[in-house]
């Protein structure tokens, strides 16, 4: 392979500019910090396949020619303490134990994690004195966090603890945007040490593949931006070549002691940084936000308060998630009342567009919008403030071509479609959702323009350059202030989630809507029924008599191969397991004129069943409409709620082995305040709502408790041996 022209297209490590950051390849540095050795060993062949170069100043026997060495011929005790600790892992989740040098009795911590390459990765720092008071400051630490009824309590509760445990100079919470820029939202300092609260940071000070390893990696410190990295020997290992990478380097992307990218170190000496420590606020897969750490002399943390660090990042995340929870639980309500509203006009009169343009806030207030307008077949529908006709019209389009199966939004208008512009100061921003396939029906949000300022922690546009004009990051941190035109307040999470909701109510209102057309001529309504066909809402029409006039392919693909035939209302008893309460339901449906709805099940899936009857404004019977919803997923939230009982926390009620009674009270003291913020979480995010979120949701807990076990099992079996 040809290295140099590899290195050309993607940058090595330590190569990269500002100019090509985005594709470094920081995770493959082939070199650590100093204040700790690293060993990797190939699992296959049990063999040594690469030592860094300072090994020999921890284990005396080891050199650089160790590489190759079978692991059982290494030096004992060394050799059965590596064997030892390679065979606990299991997972992903690092392995922490001891390990003592027999030449020197020096002990270190050694964690120990199996690289993307497939290679066994042990990492040695010396041990240090356990802090006796840190399982009491912890059991406290959880309870503030889980009790926290706000964001901004969670976060300044955060940085004050994290500048308590650990006592940097500086403790910020940094809260990411959509757009990935990122605020100090919260932040904890000593006296004298300048303030960045308020500060915004563009999204390019963190690149994206950096972004990702701090999802692999929850807790990085750099004791000293100006340490000098020691190699890793040899560089390419022939056997290590799962990681995607033909050069067999080592995949150092969940390595504690990964050396940090020159960029980033010349990033902090240009802010009078000399140390950091980042841990990861990260909520349903993504990285909501850090807590950054800096301190302006070197400064090192012990593994115990490291892994405490991380513990604490996960308790904030997951209070972070139930607390959001309540925001995505109060949209799902406002669209119900909205449906609702609909619902009774189509019932009243069969005119729900006049019920939208009416009632304007029940479809604008959900999104915090001003204006909104439905793409229709033909027809285009504006409430209040919008762009021009040929203006929706282009932009629809513009959106079926370029975003054909997702929603769209942006915060300008003009800085993101100029071509189609000028549009309106008081339609700033759009936030669009599909009614139907392909975006060829459309329901978009507009929002006005909001002149604000933007406090930003130096120039965003600006780079700094060398002496030799090269780029390089900029110098200069100095607050810098934007003034912010054209542009609208970003849509929140929260905000598509709502506009995902309602799209997916009016997709089901205009296939009711267009069902009633065909009820009053559907002879002469061939566009209507071909509509009908081809909607994604599964839907049965029939007469006033309960004859079959539509099963559309949505509701047909719900059925089995050979299932009866639908050609009356009747036959829907057929069809579902649980015939008495089909038979109940349709009872009311046609004697009482009553709209039926159940939760039952169909071929095997849960199914939302919204059954009603469609009657003229004269009081006249047209006929019956029958919907289905595929809820299957949302079974699953009753089984998280289970799994989330006193079977979860038993299952992680196991103290490290050896541990001694006081550790192992320790262990199950902390997991008990661990699983009570966990508790509080679900029973937040499953209070009041049905999302389809819930079952992820509750997963996302679940995997928070296994991760907080596994770092309480290390950090209760290290402050154990050191005090023992």
């Amino acid at each position: 392979m040809d290295l140099n022209r590899f290195s050309a297209a993607v940058p090595g490590f330590g190569s990269a500019d500002l100019s090509n950051c985005e594709r470094e390849q920081i995770h493959l540095p082939a070199s650590i910090q100093p204040h700790g050795a690293l060993l990797a060993i190939d699992s296959g062949a049990r063999v040594v396949s690469r030592v860094s170069q300072n090994i020999s100043d921890f284990f005396a026997q080891l050199g650089q020619q160790t590489p190759g060495q079978l692991l059982d011929t290494l030096p004992n005790p060394l050799a059965t303490q590596l064997t030892d600790a390679i065979e606990k892992v299991a997972g992903e989740m690092p392995v922490v134990t001891s390990v003592t040098d027999a030449a020197t009795d020096r002990q270190y911590d050694c964690v120990v994690h199996r690289s993307a390459g497939g290679e066994l990765v042990l990492e040695f720092e010396h041990t240090e004195a356990g802090d006796t008071r840190l399982a009491a400051f912890l059991q406290s630490a959880i309870e503030s966090i889980s009790t926290a009824e706000s964001i901004r309590a969670v976060c300044d509760i955060a940085a004050a603890l994290f500048h308590q445990m650990l006592d940097y100079d500086r403790v910020m919470v940094y809260r990411f945007d959509p757009d990935g820029h990122g605020e100090i939202f919260s932040e904890a300092k000593g006296p004298g040490v300048e303030s960045y609260l308020g500060n915004h940071y563009p999204a390019a000070d963190i690149p994206q593949i950096a972004r990702k390893l701090y999802c692999e990696v929850r807790v990085r410190m750099l004791p000293d931006v100006d340490y000098e990295p020691v190699d890793v020997v040899p560089l390419s290992w022939p056997d290590n070549t799962a990681d995607g990478t033909d050069a067999g380097r080592l995949n150092m992307a969940r390595s504690q002691l990964r050396s940090m990218s020159p960029i980033h170190r010349e990033y902090l000496r240009n802010m009078g940084v000399r140390a950091t420590l980042v841990a990861s606020i990260a909520t349903r897969d993504r990285l909501w936000g850090l807590i950054t750490c800096h301190h302006l002399s070197a400064r090192t943390i012990s593994f115990e308060k490291r892994a405490a660090a991380e513990l604490l990042s996960e308790i904030v995340a997951t209070r972070i998630a139930a607390l959001e929870s309540y925001f995505f639980v109060r949209a799902e309500h406002a669209v119900q009342r909205f449906e609702q509203q609909i619902v009774d006009l189509i019932s009243a009169d069969g005119s729900w567009l006049q019920g939208v343009m009416d009632r304007p806030e029940s479809i604008l207030g959900p999104v915090d919008a001003t204006g909104l307008a439905l793409v229709l077949d033909d027809d285009i529908v504006q409430v209040r403030d919008t762009p021009s006709t040929r203006q929706l019209r282009e932009l629809a389009n513009w959106i079926g071509l370029n975003h054909p199966r997702a929603s769209f939004f942006c915060n300008s208008l003009n800085r993101t479609l100029p071509e189609l512009g000028p549009f309106p100061s008081n339609c700033a921003g759009v936030l669009c959702a599909p009614l139907s396939p392909g975006h060829t029906e459309l329901a978009m949000w507009f929002r006005p323009e909001q002149v604000r300022t933007v406090q930003w922690g130096g120039d965003p546009n600006k780079f700094g350059k060398d002496a030799d004009d090269m780029i390089s990051p900029r110098r200069s941190f100095k607050q810098w202030r934007e003034l912010l035109k054209d542009t609208t307040v970003h849509w929140s999470a929260t905000d598509l989630y709502a506009a995902g909701l309602i799209g997916n109510a009016l997709s089901d209102i205009v296939q009711q809507f267009r069902s009633v057309q065909l009820l009053v001529a559907h002879k002469q309504l061939d566009k209507i029924i071909a509509r009908a066909e081809e909607s994604q809402v599964a839907a049965a029409i029939f007469d006033a008599e309960g004859q079959a006039l539509l099963v559309n392919s949505s509701f047909r693909r719900q059925l089995w191969e050979g299932a009866p035939e639908l050609a009356a209302l009747p036959d829907l008893v057929r069809l579902f397991d649980e015939r008495q309460r089909v038979q109940h339901g349709l009872t009311s449906l046609k004697d009482l004129a009553e709209p039926w709805r159940t939760q039952i099940s169909l071929n095997g899936k849960a199914m939302v069943v919204r059954a009603d009857p469609i009657v003229s404004t004269p009081g006249t019977l047209l006929g019956y409409v029958v919907l289905l919803n595929d809820v299957s997923e949302l079974v699953s939230e009753k089984r998280s709620k289970e799994r989330l009982s006193g079977k979860l926390l038993n299952r992680y009620r196991r103290a490290p082995s050896g541990s001694g009674p006081v550790a192992v009270a320790t262990y199950n003291r902390l997991l008990e305040a661990v699983f009570e913020n966990a508790q509080l979480a679900a029973i937040e995010i499953t209070d009041g709502t049905h999302s389809t979120r819930v079952p992820g949701m509750l997963k996302d807990i679940e995997e928070s408790v296994s991760r907080s076990s596994s770092l309480l099992g290390s950090l209760v079996a290290r402050l154990d041996h050191s005090n023992g």
